[in-house]
């Protein structure tokens, strides 16, 4: 009598349907994780962004602005809107604008993740430092997956007075405070 090892087909079907039921149910909850991860990146550049626009502003005296993205390779945002979700760039305009031009030397640029929400608390192009290095206004951020709510346990906000000090909040939007 002949001994056979291995797995039959019906055996190895039924290994494969498990795998792919667990796989589904996986992915399902790495799906919250990964736009929680998106909307914290973001947000870290984004701070980062402000903080490097401040310094530059000291060193130059003003003419530094944290402007949003217009166009990007995945995104189109309409022009005068709250709408950030293109990403920002920091730059440098010159004396007497209130923003960069076209051919303004760029400082740093992020691009936002696709799926991702980002508004400002108020319509602008733009936001400009002083030459000591503070926003000429208040302003705030929500960071919002594509598609949900301010009530989404991923959603983020961040504030800056108009003193400069800059917060992340759990519960956006933020009041503005100086």
């Amino acid at each position: 009598m002949q001994c056979h090892r291995g797995l039959t087909a019906v055996e190895l079907l039924v290994v494969i349907a498990l795998l792919a039921i667990i796989a589904s149910l996986a992915v399902h909850s790495f799906s919250g994780l990964l736009q929680r991860w998106r909307v914290r990146q973001s947000l870290e550049a984004m701070h980062s962004a402000i903080f490097l626009a401040r310094s530059e502003a000291i060193k130059r005296s003003g003419r530094v602005a944290l402007q949003r993205i217009v166009g990007s390779e995945h995104c189109q945002a309409q022009a005068g809107t709250r709408d950030w979700s293109c990403g920002w760039q920091v730059c440098v305009h010159e004396v007497g604008q209130q923003l960069c031009a076209q051919s303004a030397p760029v400082l740093q640029r992020f691009e936002a993740p696709p799926g991702l929400q980002v508004l400002r608390s108020s319509t602008g192009e733009g936001i400009r430092f002083d030459r000591w290095g503070m926003p000429t206004a208040g302003f705030s951020f929500s960071l919002t997956p594509e598609g949900k709510t301010l009530d989404d346990a991923a959603a983020k906000g961040l504030c800056a007075s108009r003193g400069g000090r800059v917060r992340v909040v759990n519960d956006p939007p933020c009041a503005l405070r100086s």
